[in-house]
């Protein structure tokens, strides 16, 4: 039993059990050795998946993953991206997006952004500005929980 205590009474309820976070591990493997023997083997798959498909991107020297390797890494561990949140902006849009898992919790998110002070889009139509801040606002979000992996 236990004792909770309110602002006007103490009321004494029976404990209920909680499903330990370790269910809920990545990779089905509740070992960190055999978590990263697992993360390990994935990586390589992904690696070569993301190679043949061409879905990383040169930029100023460094290769970045696209929106599309982040959900490839992503969708085999259970984890989605979701955009929550777009709003227009005087010369553009923002959009915010969160990583769940299947069951819905949040386990990352990211915002940005897509503007014509950006060379590139100065001439774009709206539709293409939204477009790219919600695909940027994904990929933040998608990138921490699946980073470690790729």
């Amino acid at each position: 039993m236990v004792e909770i205590t309110t602002i006007d009474s103490v009321e004494t309820v029976e404990a209920t059990s909680v499903e330990p976070v370790s269910d809920h591990m990545l990779l089905g493997v509740h070992d960190p050795v055999e978590g990263l023997a697992a993360a390990e083997r994935f990586a390589t798959a992904l690696r070569a998946k993301i190679e043949a498909g061409n879905l990383s991107h040169r930029i100023g020297g460094k290769d970045y993953l696209g929106l599309e390797a982040l959900q490839m890494a992503a969708t085999p561990l259970g984890i989605v991206g979701v955009v929550t949140e777009t709003r227009e902006l005087e010369n553009g849009w923002s959009a915010r997006a969160e990583a769940r898992t299947l069951d819905g919790r949040v386990v990352g998110a990211g915002d940005s952004q897509c503007t014509r002070d950006e060379r590139s889009w100065i001439r774009r139509d709206d539709f293409a500005l939204l477009g790219m801040a919600q695909s940027r606002a994904l990929a933040r979000a998608l990138r921490g929980p699946v980073g470690s992996v790729v």
